[in-house]
């Protein structure tokens, strides 16, 4: 168990640190959230006049769809790191090497949470002082850190499924298909109440809109039991059922390496 602690923490770090071992990462990777932010902070300053929109403070609403929303995309960064280790060899070197497979995982899964938490805090540094309401601090920033943690959980565990099965480049355009889609199709902008039929229908299915619900509370009001429930159970299955499909794709993986 110490050997396999040891891989996962290295494999993660590894992912983290290249966040700054490459300049333009710290602005795709940090500056996203900070844009959405600024952006529709700005754009939704007047939402709070509209039936159906929380009252209160606009940033509540954008702030914690900034942080989950940066979350979602950090799964990029296993994706990238698969699809530069396979060409070289150095995948194949790992899945032949003693190392438990699961760690191989679990890292990637690390690193992307180490991204989406550094991504949390460069957003709260900026919306805190902003003037961002909290109404429960107690409870407000260990669910938006849960949330950060769960949806970036599922995003390295996509990115891993689809690369470990298309070990190229080009499969990347894939994996941030479906981070767009999870992220865009859900209550992120606007509450489901207003959105078009099909949009509707989509974003009450989506796993990603109680996650936002959940995310939310502390910011717009109290947190409660019935509004955190249905998030942390769309977090457990949904990172559950990935989870399947990226071990049997590094399984496949697995094989081409003997």
């Amino acid at each position: 168990m110490t050997a396999a602690a040891r891989v996962a923490w290295l494999i993660g770090r590894r992912n983290v640190l290249n966040v700054f071992r490459i300049p333009g990462n710290i602005i795709t990777v940090v500056g996203l959230p900070v844009l959405v932010l600024i952006t529709f902070g700005g754009a939704f300053s007047r939402m709070a006049v509209l039936a159906g929109y929380p009252r209160g403070d606009p940033l509540g609403w954008v702030t914690p769809f900034a942080v989950v929303l940066g979350a979602a995309f950090t799964g990029l960064g296993s994706a990238y790191d698969v699809a530069r280790d396979v060409p070289t060899g150095f995948q194949d070197r790992l899945l032949v090497s003693p190392a438990a497979r699961a760690a191989l995982v679990l890292g990637e899964v690390l690193g992307s949470i180490g991204r989406a938490w550094l991504q949390l805090v460069t957003v709260l540094v900026i919306a805190l002082p902003a003037g961002v309401g909290l109404h429960g601090m107690a409870g407000a920033i260990p669910l938006l850190l849960l949330a950060s943690a769960g949806v970036a959980a599922w995003s390295g565990l996509w990115a891993l499924a689809v690369l470990y099965r298309l070990p190229s480049a080009q499969s990347i355009g894939l994996v941030t298909i479906g981070i767009f889609a999870v992220s865009m199709l859900a209550t992120g902008q606007v509450p489901v109440h207003y959105q078009a039929s099909w949009l509707g229908a989509i974003a009450r299915v989506n796993p990603m809109t109680p996650v936002l619900k959940m995310s939310r509370q502390g910011f717009l009001g109290p947190v409660t039991w019935s509004g955190t429930w249905p998030g942390l159970l769309a977090l457990v299955v949904t990172a559950a059922v990935l989870a399947v499909l990226t071990w049997a794709s590094l399984r496949r993986l697995g094989r081409g390496a003997r």
